[in-house]
């Protein structure tokens, strides 16, 4: 089975590089997520767009948009967003009991 290459900054197509230096500052390092987006740059383009369109027009604090996406890793049974937003919740203000 083909699988999507996790591109660090420097590996990245010349396209992605810029959002994928954004999503790496933002977040401490290159999350696999982000890095398997660059590989495509229409991808992670619409990814980094709807979120600073949720920052920019959102009338949620951020502790309250990482609680909803722990909500719905939950219903999802996903792991890995799980972990995620666990950390960017405790990041946001959530407390361990919240998260």
């Amino acid at each position: 089975m083909a699988r999507i290459p996790v591109y660090d900054v420097a590996g990245a197509p010349a396209a992605s590089k810029d959002r994928l230096a954004t999503l790496e500052k933002r977040h401490g390092k290159v999350l696999n997520i982000h890095g398997e987006m660059a590989h495509s740059p229409a991808v992670i383009a619409a990814y980094t767009g709807v979120q600073g369109a949720v920052a920019e027009h959102g009338t949620f604090d951020a502790s309250t948009r990482e609680a909803i996406a722990l909500a719905v890793g939950a219903v999802d049974g996903c792991d890995y967003c799980q972990a995620a937003h666990t950390a960017a919740g405790l990041r946001a203000g959530l407390s361990e009991d919240q998260t």
